[in-house]
């Protein structure tokens, strides 16, 4: 069964961006429902579902926005479409500034590719990132 992958991209304040994957796909889904905190949402196609090739299958990726009005408070997003498993993420927008007294954690990452981290420490080790002290931002640098 075809499945739908999503991660968080940066996005201006008062946005949600996401980065949207449907792997092993014959082709790209005719509709996605958005469900942001358990309703309905609508989300502006960024870059629409394109075509790729990874390992032989068939992969389509795209960039969507949704407008999110909880000023930094976690959401959850659900992605779904007919005949593929449905994903889900919990995300949060950049706030327009950081409120007085409060924080603004940065997670900065370098030289990190997905196929020398077989055993997925580096998932895991953002696993253990307590809730209460997550990252706001996470900026993935370096030559990958």
């Amino acid at each position: 069964m075809p499945g739908l992958v999503i991660h968080p991209r940066a996005a201006s304040a008062g946005k949600l961006r996401v980065w949207l994957g449907v792997f092993n796909a014959d082709e790209a889904p005719a509709e996605i429902e958005w469900d942001l905190d358990g309703k309905a949402a609508s989300a502006a196609s960024i870059r629409p579902l394109t075509a790729a090739h990874t390992s032989g299958s068939r992969t389509y990726t795209g960039i969507f926005e949704l407008d999110d009005d909880a000023h930094g408070t976690e959401r959850r997003l659900r992605v779904s479409a007919a005949g593929h498993q449905s994903a889900s993420l919990d995300l949060r927008a950049v706030p327009s500034a950081v409120p007085s007294g409060d924080w603004f954690r940065v997670l900065l990452t370098s030289c990190y590719h997905q196929d020398e981290d077989r055993r997925g420490l580096a998932a895991q080790t953002f696993d253990n990132i307590p809730a209460a002290t997550r990252p706001d931002l996470t900026l993935m640098m370096g030559d990958q």
